[in-house]
C-alpha cells in the first residue's frame, strides 16, 4: 500500500483509513490535529477533566464515566443500543441460531473482558491511564484491528491453500469413501458418540480456535450462506487424506499456518492498532498548550457546533467569516496569519478565547465598524458582550491545563501496557464472537466450552503484555534502534508456538479417529468407540497441558522483565532522564 498511495489506490477500507491519515499528516499541522476524529471534539474540552481526577486521586467510577469524551460515550451508547436490540430479538423473535441462551453467551463474551480490564486498567492503574483512552483503544481493536486481522488472514490462508491444492495434485492421495462422513462428524454436523462430551466441546473450544487449512472457506459459508459441500468438502477431504498419508508435510503446512497467518499477522495488527490511536493522555503538556495557542473550539452546547474558533475542524471556506484582505481577496478561511511563532499564536489565541473571532479583529484594525461573520450585519455576530463572569471564567479555564503532577515513566509504561492490552482484548472480544457464533456449529455447551478455553488462555492480551515492553524500551528508554520486528518478535514465538501444538494434536486426534474409524468399517463396535475417545482424550490432556505451559511461560517472561525494567525507568526517573512518548 506505501508504495500504491502516491496513486491514491484504495484496493480495501483499511487502505482508505491510511490513506486518509497520511493526508492529514501533510496538509494540517499537527497542533490543529489535537481533537477526535468523528466528533470533532478538542482534547481541551475533556482533558482537564480527566487531569483533575487524576490529581485529586478520585477513584469514583461514575465521575470517571462523566469525564468520558463524545467520543466514548458515543461508543458505550452503541454497545448498550446494539445488546438492548439483540436482547429483544432473542426473547421476542428468537430466531433458531440466536436465542435466548445465545444471548447470555454474547454478554458473557464481553463481560469476559470487561473482567480482564477491571483488574488491568481500573484496580491497578487507573491514574495511570484514563478510563477514556481505554475505551478508545478497547474499540480500536474490536473494530479495526480484528477487520484488518481477518483481511490478511483471509488472504494468506488462501496462498496456502492454493500452495496446499498444487502440491496434492502432484501426490497420490488415496480418497477414503467413508471421508466425508467422517468430515461431517468432525465438523459437529451429525451426532457422534462422544460429541456431547463436555471435554470433547472443550477441545474443540481451543482446538479450533486457530485458522486451519480450510476454515476461511467455512467462514465464507457461515456468513454467506454458499452450500456447505459445494466450497469447502473437497479441500476438507483432501486435507485430512493429506494429513494421514504425509504428516510431516502436513505438520510444515500447520506450521506456516501458526506462525505466518495467525501469529504474525495478529501481533501486527494488534501493534498497529495501538500506534492508531491517538490520544492525550500520551501528548506531553507542552504540545496540548500550543494546540490551545492556536485556537479553542467552542463546542459548551450543542447549538454552537457549526462555530469554529481557528482549531481543528475550522471551517476554512472562501469568506468564511465575511472578512476581506487589504487587497480585497477573502481571508476569512486563510491559515496563513496564524502561521507565525508562538508569541503570534498565544496572541491571536487570547482574541479568540476573549470571545472576538479573527474578523471582529481584523475589522477593527482596519477602522471598519461592521466585523460581520457571515454577511456583514452586525446582528448575525456571536454578542459575547453580555457574557457573565462565570461564563469567561469557563471559557478561560479551557485554555489553561489543569494542574497535575508529572507522570513517572513507570506510569507512563503502566499506561502502555494498558492501552495495548486493552487493543488485545477488544480484538480477541470480536475474535470469540466470530468463532462462537459464525465458525461453531454446535450446541449450546460448545459455544460456552469455547468462551471458557479462550478464557482459560489469555493469550492475546499477554503477548500484548509482552509486546509492551519492547515499545516501552524504545519510547522511554530511548532504544530507538528496536524496529517492529524485534518488539513483536517474542509475542509471535509464544503465540505461534501456543497455536501450533494445539493444530498439530488435533490433527493426530483426527487421524487416529479417522484411521480407527476405517478400520471399523461401519460395524459399530462401541470398544472401537471408546478407544477413539480414550486417545481423543489423551490428545486433548496434552494440548490442555501444553496450553497451560505456555502460558505460565508467558507470564514469567512478562513479570520477570516488566521487572528489569521498573528498575531501569527508576533510575531514568532519578537521573532526571525524562522522555515523552511521541
Amino acid at each position: 500500500c506505501g508504495s500504491l498511495s502516491p496513486c491514491h489506490w484504495q484496493i480495501c477500507g483499511i487502505c482508505g483509513v491510511a490513506q486518509e491519515g497520511r493526508q492529514i499528516d501533510a496538509l494540517v499541522p499537527i497542533d490543529r490535529r489535537r481533537l477526535d476524529y468523528v466528533t470533532f471534539q478538542s482534547y481541551f474540552d475533556y482533558m482537564n477533566d480527566i487531569r483533575k481526577l487524576r490529581n485529586d486521586t478520585n477513584g469514583k467510577l461514575w465521575d470517571h464515566f462523566m469525564a468520558l469524551s463524545k467520543l466514548s460515550r458515543m461508543m458505550v451508547k452503541t454497545l448498550l443500543y446494539v445488546t438492548l436490540v439483540l436482547a429483544v430479538v432473542s426473547v421476542a423473535i428468537a430466531p433458531k441460531g440466536f436465542q435466548w441462551t445465545n444471548m447470555l453467551v454474547f454478554v458473557g463474551t464481553f463481560l469476559q473482558a470487561f473482567l480482564f480490564l477491571y483488574f488491568v486498567h481500573w484496580h491497578w492503574n487507573r491514574f495511570d491511564i484514563s478510563l477514556d483512552a481505554v475505551i478508545k483503544y478497547f474499540a480500536c481493536g474490536f473494530i479495526i484491528t480484528t477487520s484488518t486481522a481477518v483481511c490478511f488472514e483471509l488472504l494468506e490462508s488462501s496462498i496456502l491453500n492454493i500452495v496446499f491444492k498444487v502440491i496434492s495434485l502432484f501426490l497420490d492421495l488415496d480418497m477414503d469413501e467413508n471421508e466425508n462422513e467422517n468430515r461431517r462428524r468432525n465438523l459437529g454436523l451429525e451426532s457422534s458418540a462422544s460429541s456431547s462430551s463436555l471435554f470433547d466441546n472443550l477441545f474443540q473450544g481451543f482446538s479450533g480456535s486457530e485458522y486451519g487449512l480450510g476454515n476461511e472457506y467455512e467462514f465464507f459459508n457461515n456468513v454467506f450462506g454458499t452450500d456447505h459441500h459445494s466450497l469447502y468438502s473437497e479441500v476438507d477431504e483432501r486435507k485430512k487424506a493429506f494429513q494421514q498419508q504425509y504428516p510431516l508435510l502436513a505438520i510444515t503446512f500447520l506450521f506456516f499456518s501458526a506462525y505466518a497467518v495467525a501469529a504474525l499477522v495478529e501481533e501486527s495488527c494488534k501493534y498497529f492498532g495501538f500506534k492508531m490511536v491517538e490520544h492525550p493522555d500520551f501528548v506531553p503538556d507542552s504540545e496540548l498548550e500550543n494546540a490551545v495557542a492556536m485556537g479553542v473550539f467552542d463546542d459548551d452546547d450543542d447549538e454552537y457546533d457549526e462555530r469554529f474558533e481557528c482549531g481543528g475542524g475550522l471551517e476554512c471556506g472562501d469568506g468564511d467569516f465575511g472578512v476581506e484582505d487589504e487587497d480585497g481577496g477573502g481571508g476569512g478561511g486563510d491559515y496563513g496569519e496564524l502561521e507565525g511563532p508562538s508569541s503570534t499564536r498565544q496572541e491571536i489565541s487570547s482574541r479568540f478565547i476573549d470571545g472576538s473571532t479573527d474578523g471582529d479583529d481584523h475589522n477593527r484594525r482596519n477602522g471598519n465598524g461592521h466585523g460581520s461573520r457571515h454577511n456583514g450585519n452586525s446582528n448575525s455576530i456571536t454578542n459575547n458582550n453580555h457574557e457573565t463572569k462565570e461564563q469567561r471564567q469557563t471559557r478561560l479555564a479551557r485554555a489553561h491545563l489543569h494542574e497535575c503532577p508529572p507522570k513517572s515513566l513507570n506510569s507512563t509504561a503502566s499506561a502502555i501496557t494498558v492501552a495495548m492490552v486493552s487493543v488485545a482484548l477488544g480484538f480477541a472480544c470480536c475474535e470469540n464472537l466470530i468463532y462462537i457464533f459464525f465458525y461453531n456449529k454446535g450446541p449450546l455447551s460448545t459455544e460456552i466450552a469455547v468462551l471458557l478455553s479462550r478464557s482459560l488462555f489469555p493469550v492475546h492480551p499477554l503477548c500484548a503484555a509482552i509486546q509492551s515492553i519492547n515499545v516501552c524500551k524504545q519510547k522511554l528508554e530511548n532504544q530507538k534502534s528496536l524496529g517492529l520486528g524485534r518488539i513483536i518478535f517474542p509475542a509471535i514465538i509464544l503465540h505461534g508456538s501456543y497455536d501450533f501444538q494445539i493444530m498439530v494434536f488435533n490433527m493426530l486426534s483426527t487421524i487416529n479417529g479417522d484411521g480407527d474409524e476405517n478400520n471399523n468399517n461401519g460395524d459399530g463396535d462401541g470398544d472401537n468407540d471408546d478407544e477413539i475417545d480414550t486417545m481423543s482424550m489423551i490428545y486433548g490432556l496434552c494440548a490442555f497441558a501444553m496450553s497451560i505451559s505456555f502460558v505460565i511461560g508467558g507470564a514469567i517472561y512478562y513479570v520477570r522483565g516488566s521487572r528489569a525494567q521498573k528498575a531501569r525507568l527508576e533510575h531514568l526517573d532519578a537521573s532526571r532522564t525524562f522522555l515523552c512518548v511521541v
